[in-house]
Protein backbone atom coordinates (compact mmCIF):
# COMPACT_ATOMS: atom_id res chain seq x y z
CA UNK A 1 0.00 0.00 0.00
CA UNK A 2 1.44 3.35 -0.99
CA UNK A 3 -0.84 5.62 1.04
CA UNK A 4 0.08 5.74 4.74
CA UNK A 5 -2.50 8.27 5.93
CA UNK A 6 -5.16 10.62 4.60
CA UNK A 7 -6.16 13.93 6.18
CA UNK A 8 -9.34 15.68 4.99
CA UNK A 9 -10.02 19.31 5.93
CA UNK A 10 -12.67 21.88 5.08
CA UNK A 11 -12.79 25.41 6.43
CA UNK A 12 -16.46 26.39 6.46
CA UNK A 13 -17.61 30.00 6.65
CA UNK A 14 -20.77 31.20 8.44
CA UNK A 15 -22.69 31.14 5.13
CA UNK A 16 -21.86 27.45 4.54
CA UNK A 17 -24.25 24.70 5.59
CA UNK A 18 -21.93 22.87 8.01
CA UNK A 19 -24.40 20.03 8.55
CA UNK A 20 -24.75 19.39 4.80
CA UNK A 21 -20.97 19.52 4.23
CA UNK A 22 -20.38 17.23 7.21
CA UNK A 23 -22.95 14.73 5.92
CA UNK A 24 -21.37 14.73 2.43
CA UNK A 25 -17.90 14.28 3.89
CA UNK A 26 -19.06 11.46 6.17
CA UNK A 27 -20.48 9.66 3.13
CA UNK A 28 -16.98 9.05 1.78
CA UNK A 29 -15.48 8.04 5.13
CA UNK A 30 -15.31 4.50 6.49
CA UNK A 31 -17.69 3.92 9.41
CA UNK A 32 -14.88 3.78 12.02
CA UNK A 33 -13.40 7.17 11.06
CA UNK A 34 -14.60 10.10 13.13
CA UNK A 35 -15.48 13.42 11.55
CA UNK A 36 -14.37 16.28 13.80
CA UNK A 37 -16.37 19.54 13.56
CA UNK A 38 -14.80 22.45 15.43
CA UNK A 39 -16.34 25.94 15.46
CA UNK A 40 -13.87 28.76 16.21
CA UNK A 41 -12.87 32.28 15.29
CA UNK A 42 -10.37 33.05 12.56
CA UNK A 43 -7.26 35.14 13.14
CA UNK A 44 -9.29 38.20 12.12
CA UNK A 45 -12.25 37.35 14.38
CA UNK A 46 -14.71 35.93 11.87
CA UNK A 47 -16.60 32.79 12.86
CA UNK A 48 -15.64 29.65 10.96
CA UNK A 49 -15.87 25.89 11.37
CA UNK A 50 -13.17 23.34 10.67
CA UNK A 51 -14.44 19.97 9.47
CA UNK A 52 -11.76 17.29 9.36
CA UNK A 53 -11.01 13.59 9.47
CA UNK A 54 -7.82 11.60 9.67
CA UNK A 55 -7.61 8.09 8.21
CA UNK A 56 -4.65 5.94 9.24
CA UNK A 57 -5.70 2.29 8.98
CA UNK A 58 -4.84 0.72 5.63
CA UNK A 59 -8.25 -0.94 5.34
CA UNK A 60 -9.99 2.38 5.95
CA UNK A 61 -7.75 4.14 3.43
CA UNK A 62 -8.70 1.58 0.79
CA UNK A 63 -12.42 2.03 1.58
CA UNK A 64 -12.05 5.83 1.27
CA UNK A 65 -10.16 5.55 -2.02
CA UNK A 66 -12.85 3.26 -3.45
CA UNK A 67 -15.64 5.61 -2.36
CA UNK A 68 -14.03 8.52 -4.18
CA UNK A 69 -14.31 6.45 -7.36
CA UNK A 70 -12.15 5.37 -10.29
CA UNK A 71 -12.92 8.45 -12.40
CA UNK A 72 -11.28 10.72 -9.83
CA UNK A 73 -8.10 8.61 -9.71
CA UNK A 74 -7.96 8.31 -13.52
CA UNK A 75 -8.16 12.09 -13.75
CA UNK A 76 -5.34 12.40 -11.21
CA UNK A 77 -3.07 10.20 -13.33
CA UNK A 78 -4.00 12.06 -16.52
CA UNK A 79 -3.51 15.48 -14.92
CA UNK A 80 -0.08 14.59 -13.54
CA UNK A 81 0.60 13.38 -10.06
CA UNK A 82 4.13 14.74 -9.70
CA UNK A 83 3.11 18.40 -9.42
CA UNK A 84 0.95 17.53 -6.43
CA UNK A 85 3.68 15.81 -4.36
CA UNK A 86 5.79 17.89 -1.98
CA UNK A 87 9.29 17.25 -0.60
CA UNK A 88 7.85 15.61 2.52
CA UNK A 89 6.14 12.90 0.43
CA UNK A 90 2.63 14.30 0.77
CA UNK A 91 0.17 14.26 -2.12
CA UNK A 92 -2.03 17.39 -2.04
CA UNK A 93 -5.47 17.35 -3.64
CA UNK A 94 -8.45 19.72 -3.61
CA UNK A 95 -11.97 18.46 -4.21
CA UNK A 96 -14.70 20.75 -5.45
CA UNK A 97 -16.93 21.42 -2.43
CA UNK A 98 -20.24 21.82 -4.34
CA UNK A 99 -19.37 18.62 -6.20
CA UNK A 100 -18.72 16.81 -2.90
CA UNK A 101 -22.12 17.86 -1.58
CA UNK A 102 -23.67 16.69 -4.86
CA UNK A 103 -21.91 13.30 -4.70
CA UNK A 104 -19.46 14.12 -7.54
CA UNK A 105 -15.79 13.87 -6.69
CA UNK A 106 -13.90 16.19 -9.01
CA UNK A 107 -10.85 18.40 -8.70
CA UNK A 108 -11.42 21.96 -7.56
CA UNK A 109 -10.59 24.61 -10.13
CA UNK A 110 -11.44 28.24 -10.75
CA UNK A 111 -13.46 29.75 -7.90
CA UNK A 112 -13.94 26.39 -6.18
CA UNK A 113 -10.15 26.13 -5.80
CA UNK A 114 -10.37 28.76 -3.05
CA UNK A 115 -12.99 26.90 -0.98
CA UNK A 116 -12.38 23.15 -1.40
CA UNK A 117 -12.16 19.97 0.58
CA UNK A 118 -8.38 19.76 1.07
CA UNK A 119 -6.85 16.32 1.05
CA UNK A 120 -3.33 15.59 2.24
CA UNK A 121 -2.13 12.03 1.63
CA UNK A 122 1.13 10.68 3.08
CA UNK A 123 2.80 8.44 0.52
CA UNK A 124 4.60 5.40 1.88
CA UNK A 125 8.05 5.60 0.34
CA UNK A 126 11.44 4.63 1.72
CA UNK A 127 15.01 5.65 0.81
CA UNK A 128 15.84 4.44 -2.67
CA UNK A 129 12.21 4.46 -3.75
CA UNK A 130 10.71 7.05 -6.06
CA UNK A 131 7.73 8.66 -4.29
CA UNK A 132 5.97 9.57 -7.53
CA UNK A 133 6.35 6.05 -8.92
CA UNK A 134 4.99 4.55 -5.69
CA UNK A 135 1.93 6.81 -5.80
CA UNK A 136 1.29 6.11 -9.50
CA UNK A 137 1.70 2.39 -8.97
CA UNK A 138 -0.78 2.41 -6.10
CA UNK A 139 -3.37 4.42 -8.03
CA UNK A 140 -2.98 2.12 -11.06
CA UNK A 141 -3.47 -0.92 -8.83
CA UNK A 142 -6.73 0.61 -7.61
CA UNK A 143 -7.94 1.05 -11.15
CA UNK A 144 -7.09 -2.51 -12.16
CA UNK A 145 -9.08 -4.06 -9.27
Amino acid sequence: MAFRSVHLRILATPVDDVELISKATSAILPEEVELIVTPHKSHHGALQTTIEAHITRKRDIRIWVERIGATFWEHLLADGISKRIDDDKFLHLRLDLPGLVGGRYVFANGQSFKHPLKIKIKIESYPGMNTEDEAKSFVRSLLSD
